[in-house]
């Protein structure tokens, strides 16, 4: 009876359609991996790949988010730490040069000493020598003191042309020159840093 197969009565339908749906759940079922709760393989959970995608999406999204505030938010501090380091050093540079041009004050005292005690180093008077020496080392100290802090004074300016920027005109006169020639200087100007501390104090001509 080779072709012939033996109709089913309902109880084995029943059993057949019992059988074929516990396939189905079993095809369903999260494979019991290594790694894997046991508790999810015997509730035969299905796994929502969109739900997962649209969540790893999300998330990855958040991420961006986030680094991208977290690069601004560096930028700003370290623009922060610069700008504050700076109006430091600012503040710094100005109180000292306060204190520097206090000190050019007592710098011009010995520039006039020693331009008037020049006169009478020729009258033999070794005492007044030694003296105008010892002054002379002083004076030395004191701008080499200013020169290691960026101080240096600026060349005689004497038959050059007036420079608002380098020089200060307290006096003028009529001829004697080309007009804006500075012909006297009565008190030397300083530099700061590559910068005017404060200018020269010139007679110009007309």
């Amino acid at each position: 009876m080779g072709g012939y197969t033996m109709p089913l009565n309902n109880e084995d339908k029943d059993l057949h359609k019992a059988k074929k749906r516990k396939e189905k759940k079993a095809s369903s079922e999260v494979p019991c991996d290594e790694g894997v709760p046991e508790e999810i393989c015997s509730e035969g959970l299905e796994l929502d790949v969109d739900k997962l995608i649209q969540e790893r999406d999300e998330w990855k999204s958040k991420a961006e988010t986030y680094w991208d505030q977290f690069l601004r938010a560096r930028a700003e501090m370290d623009n922060f730490r610069k700008r504050t380091n700076r109006d430091f050093h600012d503040k710094v540079s100005r109180e000292k040069a306060k204190l520097i041009l206090s000190l050019l004050e007592v710098l011009d005292n010995f520039d006039r000493f020693m331009a008037a005690a020049e006169k009478n180093l020729d009258n033999g008077d070794s005492e007044f020598a030694s003296f105008f020496k010892g002054i002379e080392m002083i004076q030395k100290q004191i701008i080499d003191l200013l020169a290691r802090e960026g101080v240096t004074p600026m060349e005689s300016s004497v038959g050059k042309t007036f420079d608002p920027y380098y020089h200060e005109a307290v006096f003028a006169q009529d001829g004697g020159g080309e007009h804006g020639t500075i012909v006297e200087e009565f008190q030397k100007g300083y530099m700061y840093d590559d910068k005017v501390l404060r200018p020269s104090r010139v007679k110009v001509v007309r």
